[in-house]
């Protein structure tokens, strides 16, 4: 099969979107809550898993075939700090609901590179960073989350792109979203 990236990325990009204005979201996905209980979106409106809208689960482990996010489940174990690590999940979240989708909408992405990450045991803050031959997109995780951040730069070939802000000002969805469809288009 013949994949074009481009029609790949707006079509994904057009999908989420879509799925996104359809229904209330959280960072983590599509649900609800009623009677103080969490009931996904799909099980309020009566409609089957298979046949509803797309609902993410934060709580469900989705295999990740591509090992994309390897590094990254290994390392939340290691943290001790647990809003760095609701931080870390929250990211992790984020990929693996686009990931899911690429898969079903039949998108290859095992060209893809590896997300590292590295935690410094000594503060507890994480980098994340997803290195391309042109370009990398990075993540840093801090205790305090009003110190945690973003970024993107990229060399000359890419024109020479140096991007940055604050996690906390962002829908954390949305910014991953954002990232991993320009990494889609310059991979």
């Amino acid at each position: 099969m013949n994949i074009n990236r481009s029609t790949d990325k707006q079509h994904l990009s057009s999908f989420l979107f879509q799925q996104r204005t359809e229904s209330e979201q959280t960072s983590f996905g599509t649900h609800a809550f009623e009677s103080g209980r969490f009931i996904p979106t799909f099980a309020r409106d009566g409609l089957e898993e298979t046949n509803g809208r797309i609902s993410f689960d934060p709580f469900l482990v989705i295999l990740d075939n591509s090992k994309l996010l390897g590094e990254l489940w290994q390392i939340i174990d290691r943290v001790d700090n647990v809003e760095t690590r609701n931080k870390v999940c929250e990211l992790v979240y984020s990929f693996q609901e686009i990931i899911l989708l690429t898969k079903r909408l039949g998108i290859d992405i095992s060209y893809l590179p590896k997300v590292k990450a590295f935690l410094n045991t000594d503060d507890e803050s994480l980098l994340v960073e997803w290195i391309f031959s042109d370009f990398r997109i990075g993540f840093t995780l801090e205790t305090n989350d009003l110190e945690s951040g973003w970024y993107l730069v990229s060399n000359s070939n890419l024109g020479s792109i140096n991007v940055s802000g604050d996690i906390n000002k962002v829908a954390l969805g949305g910014l991953v979203l954002w990232l991993f469809l320009f990494a889609l288009d310059h991979a």
